[in-house]
């Protein structure tokens, strides 16, 4: 979900659609993108430190 989220905002940058040419719509695409991408990355932080905290209990040294 992450990638695709980049994906789609690197490629509103490619065509043009960014917000600096002003577009109301563009802009809300590019808060809702990044908004997105900030949830999905924060997922993922949070799955690796349940991951690292569960490894730790499993090590035997």
């Amino acid at each position: 979900m992450w990638s695709t989220l980049f994906i789609a905002r690197i490629s509103l940058y490619f065509l043009g659609l960014n917000f600096n040419q002003g577009y109301v719509t563009n802009l809300l695409i590019d808060y809702v993108i990044n908004l997105l991408l900030s949830v999905n990355t924060g997922l993922l932080i949070a799955a690796s430190r349940i991951t690292l905290q569960k490894a730790k209990k499993l090590e035997t040294f």
